[in-house]
């Protein structure tokens, strides 16, 4: 197997084995008994996947060759590739815009699945990871300079900055009360944000790295 290994639409791929599994040192999380081989294991970079309901396709984005793929969920066949910046990770899908967090690249792709219009990019804080809809507003996690991006669809510039967190990462969005939390990892916390002013409304101690987050009404 090739590090790098870019396939063609119509390959088939086993996404998490044969196109993302690189040698090295550690497995970053996989279960060892899946990452190993006879004398080393497999590094598995950071992916994101999204299943696309009305294109009826998954979604995955390849930080080590900077795609986003497009695969046939049954069969794994890549449909299409997409080109992005440096490092992807997170995806939003919203009014046929695919959302591409570029990590490295400080950066957040649109992406038209329709065709139309092809693809724009917005620059937002450093280290852009995760990305949420909350009341027709996309939220951008900035991990590394501690702050959240809005942005609002159909607009080609940030629509506002909201600073104050340490290390953000996971985002969930509660209909119910309109709020968003926002998973705070250097300070062990869940920030809770009104989305009607994007104000923060308080701060839930955890002692702990939150890992992972559901809105539950």
């Amino acid at each position: 197997m090739q590090t790098g290994f870019a396939p063609e639409p119509g390959d088939f791929t086993d996404v998490f084995v044969q196109l993302l599994g690189i040698t090295g040192s550690h497995n970053s999380g996989i279960p060892r008994g899946l990452a190993k081989t006879k004398s080393k294991e497999k590094i598995y970079p950071n992916i994101s996947a999204l299943y696309l309901e009305e294109q009826k396709l998954l979604a995955v984005s390849v930080s080590m060759t900077q795609q986003v793929l497009l695969l046939d969920p049954e069969t794994l066949r890549v449909v299409k590739t997409i080109s992005t910046g440096s490092n992807p990770e997170g995806l939003l899908v919203l009014n046929d815009l695919l959302y591409v967090a570029e990590s490295d690249d400080a950066s957040v792709s649109a992406n038209d699945l329709s065709g139309r219009t092809g693809q724009a990019r917005l620059m937002v804080g450093f280290g852009p990871r995760r990305l949420v809809d909350a009341d027709n507003q996309v939220y951008v996690s900035n991990y590394n300079n501690g702050s959240l991006s809005v942005l609002l669809p159909g607009q080609l510039g940030v629509f506002q900055e909201i600073y104050g967190l340490g290390q953000p990462l996971e985002m969930v969005f509660n209909h119910f009360y309109r709020q968003l939390y926002v998973a705070d990892e250097r300070e062990g916390e869940i920030v809770v944000i009104d989305t009607n002013s994007n104000r923060f409304l308080g701060r839930i101690p955890l002692g702990a790295k939150p890992l992972g987050m559901v809105a539950i009404k």
